[in-house]
């Protein structure tokens, strides 16, 4: 089991003199199923269904090699749609630490080569919570106020694309949602009050 302690200490090198961390977890690791399943499930089976079929005909005619080699990026890509992006996904949240500050977001992620990115909480215009019953849930992030409403309808593709702006799938999702909010709200009171 991972010690988010130890974790947290490995993430001190990514902030500022007067920065602190005040929460720190890891996305949740199994195979779940989004949204956007509803169409990639049907779209996969039917590629990998004709990629398949295809190979299996030109194999059978006796056609010349070159067929069957056009066609196996396909079955290989099929086969990625049906089952690896499962076992991809799973993998990409074992291996992703989140960390809330008193003023950013940080994500790591990767195994062997780790990658750092951060969301200022000044730059957050809008969050979400998706809650499980089990506590658990999603918190999405949203920087462009414009763009709100396109950024949520996006969440899905953008998750299963590994860029979406999330804690997903973490423990005590609503404790979290509550400080992060309550951050925003402090800094959003204190900009006014400069303004003023």
């Amino acid at each position: 089991m991972v010690n988010l302690n130890d974790e947290a200490y490995t993430l001190k090198s990514q902030l500022d003199g007067e920065e602190h961390i005040l929460w720190v977890g890891k996305a949740g690791g199994s195979i779940i199923f989004r949204t956007i399943d509803a169409f990639l499930i049907p779209f996969s089976l039917l590629w990998g269904g004709f990629a398949l079929f295809w190979e299996i005909m030109v194999l059978a005619s006796g056609a010349p090699i070159f067929f069957a080699l056009f066609g196996l990026p396909f079955v290989l890509v099929g086969l990625f749609l049906i089952f690896g992006r499962f076992y991809w996904d799973a993998r990409r949240r074992k291996h992703t630490l989140y960390a809330l500050t008193d003023k950013r977001i940080i994500f790591r992620t990767g195994a062997r080569t780790q990658q750092i990115t951060t969301l200022n909480l000044a730059d957050i215009k809008s969050l979400s919570l998706k809650l499980k019953p089990d506590s658990r849930g999603t918190i999405s992030f949203y920087t462009n106020t414009m763009g709100v409403a396109v950024s949520k309808a996006l969440t899905d593709f953008q998750l299963f694309a590994g860029a979406g702006s999330c804690f997903e799938l973490i423990d005590e999702a609503q404790e979290v949602y509550k400080k992060i909010s309550a951050l925003i709200n402090k800094q959003e009171g204190e900009a006014n009050h400069e303004v003023v």
